[in-house]
This record gives C-alpha cells, structure tokens and sequence, in this order.
C-alpha cells in the first residue's frame, strides 16, 4: 500500500462519470478507481491525495501513479503542481516456514526474547499467534500450518529479514511440532 500526493485539487463528482469509478460520498469520501490491467485499486482523495492497494511490486505502484495522474489530467482537466509524492506505507508478504508450528511453545519462550516487541495469542478468538519484532519492525501472524503473514513492512527487504529471524528461532528453541 502506498499514499500518494498528486498536488492538485480533484473535482470527484465529475472524474467520477468521466473514469467510471466508484463514488458515493454519503458512505466515503473517495473515488474508488480499479485498474484491472495492472491489478491495482487506487482511492482519490478530493484533496488530491491518494491510497494505491495491491500492487505486488514497485513498479506497478509507479505505473499506477502515472495512470491516474494521466487520466485525471487529459480527460478531467486537472492540473498538478509539480511531480507527486509517493510514499509506501505496508508492504505484506506470505512465507511458509515448511514445519508445523508449536504456538504455545513461541508464545511462551518468545515472550522474553531480545527480538521480540509483543506476542498476542489468544487460540480461543483465533488461530493465528501475532508476533510482533523490533527489527524489523514488522508483525508476523504466525499460524500451526507453518504459513505466516508479514505485514507493516515498509521496505521489500524487511519481510525476509523477518522470515530469517524467525526461523532462526524456530531452529534454536525448537518450536516446531515433530511426529
């Protein structure tokens, strides 16, 4: 996920007929504009401001800037200030650690561990243990499959280094189920 400032002021009831995207301001505030081609769904902002969701890489949330940029501009008349400012927010990744995972066992050795921000395992609400690490700072949801969620990366290198520390700590206390 990425936030973006396109810097220029957005006329949402008009880009909405003209992009056909999706507007209804009594339930929010923006225009829901899908871009299927790239596989992406950008929220416009009145203010200009902007929300770009699932790309899988960089490169198609710069694609996916340009797009709109273009569209707002050539169809909608918009006129921008300068170039935009984009920053990635979330970055999520799945992993799968290949081992049955022990959770009581991670929830109760990890708890005092150097690495270790905060675990939250509540088995009886969900089955998923959220580790969340230091560094990098990142939350892992951990599941008994040995599949795990890495989400609040901000760089593309952070979920692996994650990934890394956690396995680490699998291997070193034994945290997988055997049998």
């Amino acid at each position: 996920m990425a936030s973006v400032d396109l810097k220029g002021e957005v006329n949402l009831d008009e880009c909405s007929v003209i992009l056909q995207g999706e507007y209804e301001p009594e339930q929010f505030p923006g225009l829901v504009y899908r871009l299927e081609d790239i596989g992406t769904v950008v929220l416009i902002f009145r203010s200009g401001k902007m929300v770009c969701t699932g790309a899988k890489t960089r490169e198609q949330i710069y694609e996916s800037v340009e797009r709109v940029r273009e569209d707002l501009e050539k169809k909608c008349g918009v006129e921008f200030e300068g170039e935009p400012e984009i920053e990635i927010q979330n970055i999520v990744a799945s992993i799968d650690f290949n081992v049955s995972l022990d959770l009581d066992m991670i929830a109760e050795v990890l708890t005092e561990d150097e690495d270790v921000e905060g675990i939250e395992y509540e088995p009886e609400q969900f089955p998923g243990l959220v580790l969340r690490l230091k560094e990098p700072d990142v939350a892992m949801l951990l599941f008994y499959s040995g599949k795990a969620v890495c989400t609040g990366a901000k760089t593309e290198d952070e979920p692996e280094k994650a990934a890394r520390k956690v396995a680490e700590k699998i291997e070193k206390y034994g945290l997988k189920l055997t049998g």
